[in-house]
């Protein structure tokens, strides 16, 4: 992910857009899991 926000920030022009919906399909429920359990923790 943090990769994935450098290319996008810094390198916009060549992303790729398959690559981006992959990572919004496939890999944002696994984000928002790690964050819900950040937020656990700091309740």
């Amino acid at each position: 992910m943090k990769g994935t926000r450098n290319k996008l920030v810094h390198e916009y022009w060549g992303t790729s857009i398959e690559v981006l919906y992959y990572v919004a399909v496939e890999e944002l429920d696994e984000l928002l899991e790690y964050i819900l359990k950040i937020r656990e923790l700091l309740k």
